[in-house]
């Protein structure tokens, strides 16, 4: 896959956007070392300065749409493990639902999947050198922990992802159920979880980990398991 290369954008899923326009290709990656405008999750500002990974890989707008909503699981997948063989043993790297990666408890990257009636956007930042700092949460960068390149991180990223997408397509999320769940952050453990974005309406229970459709099972103290399609963690009970 091709990779676009870049020293500053507004923001990889939107300059990738532009491109797929101008060319009409629909199947390449674009990277950046500097994102003005970077956006995560529910539109919330993801900052890349100088050092940091925004990689944006665009495909055409799959078969299978009503899996479509998993391929966020499947980044954090191939996001795991590109960043496993850089993460030391004596430290735990796990995925928060859906595609958060933690180092230890503590973010180090995140993804953003957009898509139009053509293509899907599928953006990955990684703190390489720099964190965000009083947002709420821990955060950590690789550079606390390894001296990685830049440039190899994000074709490693890039070819990983591939692989996943192809398995993906061939065999479906189904597949790679049990390979996120032995991955997944709070995976066994008793939590709270949000409902809503604006953290109004919570439940608590057993993480039972995903379904087929990727979406979050959890047990109450009765035993029963509802699945929820989007929500966010908090800490463990």
């Amino acid at each position: 896959m091709k990779i676009y290369e870049f020293d500053t954008v507004d923001s990889t899923n939107s300059e990738a956007l532009r491109i797929m326009k101008e060319t009409g290709d629909m199947s390449f990656a674009v990277s950046s070392n500097v994102q003005t405008a970077g956006r995560g999750r529910f539109n919330r500002v993801w900052q890349t300065p100088r050092g940091n990974v925004a990689v944006t890989i665009v495909v055409p707008v799959p078969e299978n749409k009503n899996e479509m909503s998993t391929i966020a699981l499947v980044t954090g997948l191939a996001i795991y493990d590109v960043l496993s063989s850089l993460v030391t043993k004596s430290r735990t790297l796990t995925i928060k639902w859906p595609n958060d990666i933690l180092i230890n408890g503590a973010k180090v990257s995140g993804t953003l999947v957009e898509a139009n009636e053509k293509a899907l956007f599928v953006g990955v930042g990684i703190n390489r050198v720099a964190k965000p700092e009083d947002i709420g949460y821990p955060t950590v960068t690789l550079g606390e922990i390894t001296d990685a390149d830049t440039s190899n991180l994000v074709h490693s990223l890039v070819e990983r992802w591939e692989d996943y997408y192809d398995m993906w397509q061939t065999y479906g999320f189904g597949a790679l159920v049990a390979s996120y769940n032995s991955r997944m952050h709070f995976f066994g453990e008793s939590i709270r979880f949000s409902l809503d974005e604006n953290k109004q309406h919570w439940i608590s229970g057993n993480c039972k980990g995903i379904d087929e459709k990727g979406h979050l099972l959890i047990e109450d103290k009765n035993g029963n398991v509802s699945s929820h399609f989007s929500g966010e963690f908090e800490s463990p009970l």
